[in-house]
């Protein structure tokens, strides 16, 4: 009779417990692996679409459209307090609603070079931007 015969069932059994236990404990490391990179490529989703959305709101209010800039603030407006401190200072802070620009030198009418001092101000140059 050969080695492997002479086993008895009990011990082939603590064998092929022992490898399931082993298996399980690999299959529950490959899906943690795999969750956690899930939630890395969930976060880099977030991080760019945040981005592109703070950029284009930047670049049209630069453009002399800030309805995407005021579409931010009120989307800050409603987190949480302690996120929406994370946007303190910056352009977005509902709190720079009254700034309809992200430049001041942007309240300048089309095509003037330099500031032109009137009243403390710029000139509009006719209409109010």
């Amino acid at each position: 009779m050969s080695k492997r015969s002479k086993r008895t069932i009990e011990e082939r059994l603590l064998e092929l417990e022992a490898r399931k236990r082993r298996a399980d404990a690999e299959i529950r490391k490959l899906r943690a692996r795999l969750s956690k990179e899930e939630r890395k490529r969930d976060t880099r989703r977030k991080i760019l679409i945040g981005a592109a959305v703070l950029a284009y709101a930047e670049k049209s209010a630069n453009d002399g459209d800030d309805r995407n800039l005021r579409f931010v603030r009120r989307l800050v407006a409603g987190m949480s307090e302690r996120d929406r401190a994370v946007f303190e200072g910056t352009p977005w802070h509902p709190e720079q609603e009254n700034q309809n620009r992200l430049e001041p030198e942007l309240d300048r009418p089309p095509g003037a070079d330099a500031p032109t001092p009137r009243g403390g101000g710029y000139s509009s140059g006719g209409e109010g931007v």
